[in-house]
Parts: C-alpha cells; sequence; structure tokens
C-alpha cells in the first residue's frame, strides 16, 4: 500500500477567475520508506501539494490518500491522530519565536503523547546531530536564518513520524549542512520513514540518495524530467555523522 497517494487531484489558484490551476489531475504514488525530491519553478503548487497531504488545505477535485485514508474526508477529530504521523518542516519555519532552541522541539515531541524526560532527550540527540547543541537554551528570535532552519529540521525529525513532509528546508543553508541534512532525511528513509522534499537547490536535485525526483509544472507532473535516481551514492562526499549518536536516536536509545 502506499504511504501517499494523489488521485487526479485539482487546486484553484484561490479565487481568481481565468487562471490555471495550480494542480490539474494531478496523480502519483510514494511508497513507505521513499526518499522523494520534489521540484519546479516558482508557484508551481510545490507547498500547495504538501498542504494537501497535510490536510492544511482541500482538493477541489479528486483524491488524497495518506496511508489507505482519504485525508480531505477525515474527521475534525481524526485530523490530530494523521498530523502526529507528520513532520513538517514549513517554509516560513512556524517555531515560538519567544520560546527556547530545545523547547521549541521538546514542545513538538510532547505533543506526539512522548513524555517529557524522553521528549527533551530526544530533541537534545537530534540538537547534537545539526550541530545545535550549544544553542539548545537560546532564544528563536535571537537566532539568524539558517540555524533557526536547522531547529526547524531537528523539530521535524525529532519527532520520528512515519512522513516528513519538508518545504524547501535547505533554504538557508550553506553546503555542508545542506549535505548534512541530506544524510539524515536519506538515513531517516533507510529506517522506514517516508520523505517527501521540496526544494529548487540544484545541490539537492544531484543528491544521489533520493530516490525519486517529480518536476511538477504547469499544473502536473512533468513526466520528461520525472525520474528515478539510479547513479551511485558515495559516502566520501557528504560529512561524517557519529554513529553512536545517530544509533541511538534512530533506535531509541537516548531518545
Amino acid at each position: 500500500m502506499a504511504m501517499i497517494a494523489f488521485e487526479e487531484v485539482s487546486k484553484a489558484q484561490g479565487s481568481a477567475g481565468g487562471r490555471p490551476p495550480l494542480l490539474d489531475r494531478v496523480s502519483f504514488a510514494i511508497d513507505p520508506g521513499e526518499f522523494v525530491l520534489l521540484t519546479g519553478p516558482s508557484g508551481a503548487g510545490k507547498t500547495t501539494l504538501l498542504h494537501l497531504i497535510a490536510a492544511l488545505a482541500r482538493p477541489d477535485a479528486g483524491r488524497v490518500y495518506v496511508a489507505g485514508r482519504c485525508v480531505h474526508r477525515l474527521t475534525n477529530a481524526s485530523l490530530p491522530y494523521l498530523r502526529r504521523n507528520l513532520g513538517i518542516v514549513f517554509q516560513d519555519l512556524r517555531l515560538l519565536a519567544s520560546g527556547g532552541v530545545e523547547e521549541n522541539i521538546r514542545m513538538a515531541v510532547e505533543a506526539q503523547g512522548v513524555r517529557r524526560g524522553e521528549a527533551r532527550a530526544r530533541a537534545r540527540v537530534y540538537l547534537e546531530l545539526l550541530g545545535l547543541g550549544e544553542l539548545r537554551r537560546e532564544k528563536i528570535f535571537r537566532l539568524s536564518s539558517d540555524v533557526a532552519q536547522r531547529v526547524a529540521i531537528a523539530r521535524a525529525m525529532a519527532a520520528q513520524p512515519a512522513i516528513l513532509l519538508a518545504d524547501e528546508p535547505t533554504s538557508a543553508l550553506d553546503t555542508r549542512y545542506t549535505h548534512l541534512v541530506l544524510d539524515l532525511l536519506a538515513r531517516l528513509a533507510e529506517r522506514g520513514t517516508t520523505v517527501l522534499m521540496v526544494s529548487r537547490n540544484p545541490l539537492v536535485a544531484g543528491y544521489a540518495r533520493v530516490g525519486r525526483v517529480m518536476h511538477l509544472a504547469d499544473g502536473r507532473l512533468d513526466p520528461e524530467k520525472t525520474r528515478t535516481v539510479i547513479h551511485e551514492y558515495s559516502a566520501d562526499a557528504l560529512p561524517r555523522i557519529d554513529a553512536a549518536l545517530w544509533t541511538g536516536s534512530a533506535a531509541g536509545g537516548p531518545a
């Protein structure tokens, strides 16, 4: 069973008449544990597509399925369960500006029903993985944009979701941290998390451990630019991650 599936999904551009739809009868399926990159020009509907998966928007036609359930037919009582299985990195980050770095991550993990002590331990693991350990008490409003983006990524990963949606998560990052984030996302996918990442960054598009690239333009997926990545991955190209630390975070050690 596909983890994410779109069946003939259409979505208009607001209420303006005469404009082409953002999404025009889009269909695709993403399997559990896939790492998929969604590319396309600005305004192509990539963010809208993510919002449809998270039930933050409704399609005008067609159906969106997550884990076999039609998300826009879920009751209000069922939506929290859906979102507990999603980790989302928004373009605007949506961090609590007055809160601390660790606090933002811990609160997101606690929202999954995790006890405070375990949530704090898990937050610290992902802070270390993303090079943020020394900033855990810093307030969000004091952070630079690149550091705040890493906090948002750590928050989504620490929730250990079944599906991780990432909307331009490396837009403020330098090459080193872009590679690091991509490596962490690939490792999550290898452990069963379904990852759908939106990016226009050429560095991301050339990343060998992305399993599939989908290109959205003019409301549809472009079959000429939608492909499965088949070239080999070289571990030497990426920064090293402390193996013991990662194993702990993924296997439920410190987490």
